[in-house]
């Protein structure tokens, strides 16, 4: 995207590319009309499960595709933990996907 492609190209000349994390994701939108179905989403189909979610930065390697399941709980805990602010005695809802993105194969 051209945005995100400026922005990056902006950081890089001002020497802050390398502590800048980029997180992408996106909301599943409506299923309206697709199998029949109403409005809600309340069916095992991907288009109601599943969402983008895609990080750049320091220390997460390039290409990489996590396959343990996350979900938008765990997004505050991981940008934390990122900078280095999450404390080990936080109690979220969710958990910091960090330990996979630097190449932990499961979270604990």
């Amino acid at each position: 995207d051209d945005i995100t492609r400026e922005v990056s190209e902006l950081l890089g000349s001002l020497k802050a590319l390398d502590n800048t994390f980029f997180l992408f994701t996106s909301d599943h939108g409506f299923h309206m009309g697709q199998f029949c179905l109403g409005p809600c989403k309340r069916q095992p189909y991907d288009t109601d499960v599943r969402i983008p979610f895609m990080m750049r930065g320091p220390g997460i390697k390039e290409n990489q595709q996590i396959t343990e399941l996350a979900g938008i709980p765990d997004v505050g805990p991981t940008i934390l933990d990122l900078c280095g602010l999450l404390h080990p005695n936080s109690t979220f809802d969710g958990r910091s996907v960090v330990p996979l993105l630097h190449g932990q194969t499961t979270l604990q």
